[in-house]
């Protein structure tokens, strides 16, 4: 490195015009240590080479840690070391004392004012740090140069706002930082540096592809998506065809087998299709009245029977169905359901009182699967989950199309899961009015009653004799895996997680397509989780912990593939580190913000703060869960078991209003127009890949496993 004193000038001379400019610079920078900046100049007061590239993540446009870029932070560490040094003679040489000494006065830094007294201040040893990485990284990334090269100059800045250091010691250090930088480039060791942080930079942003990373996302989904895949429903012979297609895309990317040396996981499941006799249900009460299918309800059931019948059953509301000690909540107090029909309200308490439960953020307790649940504990013959679109989160038309054929469930053979409820159901609003008009009740009135504290439950006095006839199927479906081994922690893993299947065949739309090709859902995630395996394989250094690229089946028709996995899983869940589920990515233009849904609950939600800020986005925590989205896809049944796990959902505010999502959910969410289109807007969809990319390698990377928090409580 140079010799500073042979070529920097001395310090400004007391009395001297550029010494009296240095205390006008002085006065003027004290007016913002009590604002913003103040706490800027403390942030930037690091000498740490790791902590200072956190803080140029922002300007570099991309996450820069030991985790995220280890290649790009060996080029600065030992830049930013050999820079530095040569600050040390002429600080020793000119021992120039700092402003606070000089004037006598106080700095931001009170508690490291003893320890600067004994050290020179000219130039800026801070300074000369913050220049030359600034230096290094508009090298490494030039399309950011104006904006690092601004941030390095706001570094020097920040230490004259402290009142450590005079103007002219910063404007000394930027001169000697770049003539250090120009040293740097005869360095062979450098330059090989160099190179290596930015072929690390070009794989990182994409740009070493055989193909661009929208090509390839649109052509998997548009494979994915098309009729020849029938929709992907499970145990039809479009199962094999998907998870083929899926197991022939891993291999060539370079992934092992995740399953013993097998790409598939095996698991039994029930196909059921019930049909009430005559399409509908009887009503003996006060009145009598009927109840048809599926305009009123649909039901089903997860029994290996050719028949169900339930003699002369009684019905009974029990408001939402939940027993809930800690929010001293228990609809079944007081009542006996065993043998009856419990009619359940979706979703919980909170979505209509906010000072019940968690408000408007639901609980478990909330979802229809839970309902079934509960009820199959307190000895009922049967469920119906009462429909009301805002509580649940969808219409109607996704219970009739989810629910009247084909319902899956893990099947027990030693069972043949004869302990399951012998009717499960949706009962539509109309059909709820029509079952409380038969009982004499008001219906509005008895909800109203259910929604408060206190309510009671008690039978509707109305029976039915409820038939039917069910045709059923116990066959093998399987999940799909592949995995790219870690290195020293290869033994804990991260999951990437996207569900294969679909609906199938179903009811026509008004042009008579009956197949729910799914594309957005979930088309969408497998080609992200297929894309970042091929971004994880081509990082220049292997990740610390091994990347697992699951595919479960089942997902649509209750999580069962997820819930099978975690059950049996390939790498136990207490060496699971994080699960990072891709739920219909796209289409989705860019914003500005990030949604995460579920937040709060582990350490996971730093990782999607920092690299949403190397993207220039942030991330906006909803905490309203009311539609009880949080426990609708794979990554809860990783939740309930303690691996941290979020949904990750496309923001609000489009950098550009003008190109809004022509295709919202709205549009196409369980339904035949959930088809791909060549004009989908994927930017959006990119960047939240990548940014989920970025948070993989994170975690992969870290010495610790983010942890959940102690007052984690997701029920």
């Amino acid at each position: 490195m140079p010799d500073a004193v042979r070529f920097l000038p001395p310090p400004p001379a007391e009395g001297s015009a550029d010494f009296e400019a240095d205390k006008v610079n002085h006065e003027q920078a004290k007016a913002f240590r009590a604002g913003a900046r103040g706490l800027r100049a403390i942030r930037e007061a690091t000498t740490n080479v790791d902590s200072m590239a956190v803080l140029f993540s922002g300007a570099f446009g991309m996450e820069l840690s030991r985790a995220a870029t280890p290649r790009t932070m060996n080029l600065l560490s030992r830049g930013v070391v050999t820079i530095r040094q040569a600050a040390t003679k002429p600080k020793a040489t000119y021992m120039r004392k700092r402003p606070f000494v000089y004037l006598g006065e106080g700095t931001l830094f009170p508690e490291e004012e003893a320890e600067l007294r004994g050290s020179g201040s000219y130039p800026s040893g801070h300074s000369i740090r913050g220049w030359g990485m600034a230096l290094m990284l508009a090298q490494l990334n030039p399309e950011r140069q104006d904006t690092l090269m601004s941030a390095g100059y706001e570094w020097g800045r920040s230490r004259v706002i402290a009142g450590v250091h005079w103007a002219s010691d910063v404007e000394a250090s930027r001169l000697l930082a770049s003539a250090c930088f120009a040293r740097l480039q005869e360095s062979p060791e450098y330059r090989r540096d160099l190179e290596s942080a930015r072929e690390e930079l070009r794989i990182l942003k994409g740009e070493i592809s055989r193909r661009g990373d929208e090509t390839l996302l649109r052509d998997w989904i548009r494979t994915i998506s098309s009729d020849a895949f029938g929709g992907r429903k499970p145990m039809t012979e479009y199962e094999d065809i998907t998870t083929g297609f899926l197991s022939a895309e891993m291999e060539k990317a370079g992934l092992r087998p995740a399953f013993d040396g097998n790409w598939f996981q095996p698991f039994r499941m029930i196909s059921v299709t019930s049909r009430l006799t005559k399409d509908r249900i009887r009503l003996k009460g006060p009145r009598k009245a009927e109840l048809r299918c599926p305009d009123d309800l649909v039901v089903w059931t997860a029994r290996a029977t050719d028949k169900v019948e339930l003699d002369d059953a009684e019905f009974v509301f029990c408001g939402f169905g939940i027993n809930a000690p800690e929010y001293g909540w228990n609809d079944y107090e007081g009542v006996d359901v065993r043998g009856k029909i419990v009619v359940a309200m979706v979703n919980d308490p909170g979505f209509y009182d906010p000072s019940l439960f968690r408000g408007r953020n639901m609980t478990y307790y909330g979802r229809w699967l839970y309902k079934f649940e509960e009820a199959k504990r307190q000895g009922a013959a049967g469920c119906l989950v009462l429909h009301e679109t805002d509580a649940a989160g969808y219409g109607w038309h996704v219970c009739v199309n989810g629910h009247l054929e084909d319902n899956l469930a893990l099947y027990d053979p030693e069972t043949g899961n004869a302990g399951e409820l012998g009717v499960k159901g949706w009962l539509h609003a109309d059909g709820g009015r029509r079952l409380f008009d038969a009982a004499g009740l008001d219906f509005d009135a008895a909800l109203a009653a259910a929604k408060r504290p206190g309510f009671r439950a008690a039978p509707l006095k109305v029976r039915s004799d409820v038939e039917m006839d069910v045709t059923y199927d116990v066959r093998q479906t399987r999940n799909v895996a592949g995995i790219l081994p870690g290195t020293d922690l290869k033994d804990e893993v991260v999951v990437l997680n996207a569900h294969w299947d679909h609906l199938g065949f179903g009811a026509p739309d008004e042009s008579g397509d009956a197949i729910y090709n799914g594309a957005a859902d979930n088309a969408s995630g497998m080609a992200s989780v297929l894309l970042l395996a091929r971004k994880f394989r081509d990082l220049p250094e292997a990740p610390r912990r091994s990347i697992l690229f699951l595919f479960p089946s089942s997902e649509e028709s209750g999580l069962f593939g997820s819930q099978f996995y975690c059950e049996h899983p390939a790498v136990p869940m207490d060496k699971t580190a994080a699960c990072l589920n891709f739920e219909s990515i796209g289409p989705a233009e860019l914003t500005r913000d990030v949604v995460i849904l579920g937040g709060g609950q582990s350490e996971l939600d730093r990782y999607y703060v920092a690299a949403a800020a190397a993207q220039g986005r942030y991330i906006f925590f909803d905490d309203d869960n009311s539609d009880g989205w949080f426990f609708r896809s794979d990554h809860y049944n990783f939740f309930k078991q303690g691996v941290p796990a979020v949904v990750v959902e496309n923001g609000l505010h489009p950098v550009d209003p003008d190109r809004p999502n022509r295709y919202p959910m709205s549009a196409w969410y369980h339904k035949p127009s959930d088809e791909y289109r060549e004009d989908w807007d994927l930017e959006g969809t990119l960047a939240n890949v990548n940014l989920m990319f970025s948070v993989g390698v994170s975690v992969a990377n870290a010495d610790e496993r983010p942890q959940m928090y102690a007052r984690s409580m997701y029920k």
